[in-house]
């Protein structure tokens, strides 16, 4: 068994049938030091490539332009609340609630919008993950989501909670910039779909309408329509 741990550089241990293993010089732990990308980032050993280069606590907190005490403070009071689903089960209806942000770590899913009013839906299928699940309805008027969201395979999330993310998170600068950078995106996709001229030809009105209902716009789609109100 292996055990890592993040500080300033990156330590560790093994143990070796229920022992502690010190190896050479009691330095059997030093995970940090070792080389995974030949010729990589500058260390604080001065060797290049070392996994402490790229993966210890004060380098994270560099990237995401924090300071080290407010790095540890995040992970100290973040709340996340991990999920494993099956095949088949859904992680959001349409329509419901949207109180806490969503995150699919991996699994295959699709995002279904059905619009019951004239008969038709819209479903987009895709592996496209990691995905945040509609961050800017959060602090929408609406406030609920706009598809639902069912897994084609095992999967996982995590969940934030609204009122954790408002209380804690977002008194870090770099995770309100974050989030209005998402909430921006979002307004120009939405600004752009409104003005946009449609085509002429017949086709690419098709394809522009099932566009506008996709999360991403790559992979495959499936429309259905009621023919009776066709």
């Amino acid at each position: 068994m292996a055990y890592i741990f993040l500080e300033n550089g990156v330590g560790g241990s093994l143990f070796l049938g229920g022992q502690l293993y010190d190896g050479d010089h009691a330095r059997s732990g030093e995970f940090g030091h070792m080389c995974v990308e030949t010729g990589g980032l500058l260390c604080s050993c001065g060797k290049r490539g070392c996994l402490e280069a790229y993966c210890s606590a004060s380098r994270i907190s560099d990237d995401l332009g924090l300071t080290l005490d407010e790095f540890n403070d995040i992970l100290t009071h973040i709340c996340l609340d991990f999920r494993t689903y099956e095949e088949g089960e859904v992680i959001v209806h349409q329509g419901d609630s949207c109180t806490q942000l969503i995150y699919i770590i991996d699994g295959q899913y699709e995002a279904e919008y059905r619009n019951t009013k004239d008969s038709y839906s819209v479903t987009e299928m895709s592996a496209a993950t990691p995905l945040l699940l509609e961050p800017h309805n959060l602090f929408s008027i609406k406030r609920r989501y706009e598809r639902s969201y069912t897994f084609t395979s095992r999967g996982s999330t995590f969940t934030i909670s609204k009122e954790h993310l408002t209380q804690k998170l977002l008194n870090y600068p770099i995770i309100r910039s974050n989030l209005i950078n998402m909430l921006s995106n979002q307004l120009c996709k939405q600004r752009q779909m409104t003005y946009f001229q449609l085509p002429t030809n017949i086709e690419q009105r098709m394809a522009a309408f099932i566009r506008s209902f996709t999360t991403s716009g790559k992979g495959k789609v499936r429309v259905n329509i009621g023919m009776d109100t066709f």
